[in-house]
């Protein structure tokens, strides 16, 4: 009994330790914003991506991001965020960086260029040997981007690009990753999704300006609404409309011959547009595009709107 005892208190510590919050402060917001926190700040950024299911990541929180040391470093040199691959721009950022296990994590220098990665999980004297190694003045490190300043207004003045126009996030296409080495079942917007508008053809023309200098991002675009029938290839789910258009004119160029489709549904409070390519009279002739074409996707009734 009092062995028992005396190992009841020595475990002790590790039970509380493991239902402690990490003290590595992570990036709280978009994770579209974290390049340009960092730059502002003069710091470089790290993207570690996990999922809910992810042990081994889960692990990391109860011991590498609980070390003090390492917490004090990342604060002061680095803006650190956790990428959870079943959100949506989670999605894109792994399909991006071609992420294969989890967890990973990337370290990048101001530019957005990758300087280290590392997959499978990390000790904290580790992580913060790399983080050392990569934060040098050749990566960006201090070096600080404030926005541009009116003298007259005293008001930041954000240069001017298509994100100016509209806001617009990143292309969220079907993944298939899983815990350790990444497959787990294939994460789908559809379950959530509820239907708002009716399926639309989206027709994008490109041009380039003569009055502002926008080159190739100024597009001009028609939005008509379309009575489809059959079955289609649905190829991604996006909440960003400027990948909206991006992957619209891929779809195009690569099946020029087949219409493509544009449905709206709503999820969460956020718009998602699902692309669906093709108008197949059988389920059977869209399977057999689907896999002469080696198109990633599902097929879907076009009657259907959910």
């Amino acid at each position: 009994m009092r062995n028992f005892i005396i190992f009841i208190f020595l475990l002790l510590p590790i039970l509380v330790k493991s239902g402690e919050k990490p003290k590595v402060n992570f990036f709280d917001g978009n994770i579209l914003n974290v390049k340009e926190k960092a730059r502002t700040e003069g710091k470089l950024y790290v993207y570690d991506f996990v999922a809910p299911w992810c042990t081994p990541c889960k692990i990391m929180d109860e011991t590498t991001f609980n070390d003090e040391v390492l917490a004090d470093y990342i604060a002061e040199n680095y803006v650190f965020a956790k990428i959870n691959i079943e959100d949506f721009d989670g999605m894109a950022l792994k399909e991006q960086y071609q992420i294969h296990c989890l967890p990973t994590i990337l370290v990048f220098n101001q530019d957005g260029e990758i300087v280290a990665k590392h997959e499978s999980s990390i000790s904290s004297s580790k992580l913060l040997n790399i983080l050392k190694n990569c934060n040098t003045e050749a990566n960006g490190a201090g070096k600080i981007n404030l926005p541009q300043i009116d003298l007259v207004e005293n008001t930041p003045v954000a240069p001017l690009t298509v994100d100016s126009v509209y806001k617009a996030p990143k292309i969220v296409s079907k993944p298939s990753i899983t815990s350790e080495k990444i497959s787990k079942p294939s994460i789908s917007s559809e379950k959530t999704s509820k239907i708002s508008d009716n399926i639309n053809t989206l027709k994008v023309k490109r041009e380039k300006s003569t009055l502002l200098n926008l080159s190739s991002n100024l597009y001009h675009i028609d939005i008509l609404n379309a009575t489809a029938k059959g079955f289609g290839i649905q190829t991604c789910a996006l909440t960003q409309y400027d990948n909206v258009i991006k992957h619209y004119e891929n779809m195009k160029k690569t099946y020029p011959n087949q219409p493509v489709f544009m449905h709206v549904t709503t999820s969460d409070h956020k718009t998602i547009y699902k692309i669906l390519v093709g108008e197949f009279k059988t389920k059977s002739a869209a399977e057999n595009f689907k896999k002469s074409n080696a198109l990633e996707g599902y097929v879907k009734d076009l009657n259907n709107k959910g």
